[in-house]
């Protein structure tokens, strides 16, 4: 299995790092429709970059330890649409996108493909992430969604997930975790909850 090192990048170049061991085998290429992720996509006011005529955000969801940034740790920050919701990486120098994970001991990180750069002279996104494998929650798909397409999340994938996150549990593979404090657990930056109606204002818009 051949493995690449994809390099990931902010709009404004403010931050940078890369992704390491990364194949088609090696995590789970989706597009969600889901509501929060709608949300979040207006709340970054990318709507039209981020979401497809869908509505859906492509991810691939990989380990934490996966993921090392180079250049400015200081910009990235997290929002959770309500205080127990995921939490969701963006720079605040230039709103773009980054991951969404779930905590310091949680193996489980939902890369964005936005923040992702591929040297197309040398490999090509199907090459590092191959074809998207899920299309999730098709309830609230904008139009008629994609063939195959289910109104949740497929219970495959549940179940994938769930696995990682267990054996992640017993082997620690979501260290180091760039997005957490080791020492407290808690997020290496500012995060920011959501308050309520405004989170309200954000889902009547998409």
């Amino acid at each position: 299995m051949k493995c690449y090192t994809v390099k990931v990048e902010c709009q404004c170049s403010q931050v940078e790092g890369e992704l390491k061991n990364i194949s088609p085998q090696s995590g789970n290429h989706i597009k969600c429709m889901c509501i929060d992720c709608q949300t979040f996509a207006h709340f970054l006011e990318k709507n039209e970059a981020l979401l497809d005529r869908n509505g859906a955000t492509e991810l691939f969801q990989i380990s934490p330890s996966q993921i090392t940034f180079t250049k400015g740790v200081e910009n990235i920050k997290a929002l959770r649409l309500s205080s127990k919701g995921p939490f969701r990486w963006y720079t605040k120098c230039c709103q773009t996108p980054i991951a969404n994970t779930i905590g310091l001991d949680k193996d489980f990180a939902g890369v964005f493909v936005e923040f992702m750069k591929f040297e197309e002279d040398h490999f090509s996104k199907q090459d590092a992430l191959g074809e998207i494998k899920y299309y999730c929650m098709a309830k609230y798909s904008k139009g008629e969604p994609p063939a195959g397409a289910t109104q949740g999340f497929p219970r495959s994938l549940f179940f994938k997930v769930a696995l990682k996150l267990l054996l992640g549990k017993l082997t620690k593979n979501y260290l180091p975790n760039p997005f957490f404090n080791e020492e407290n657990g808690l997020p290496v930056n500012e995060c920011e909850v959501l308050e309520k109606e405004k989170r309200q204002l954000l889902r009547k818009r998409c």
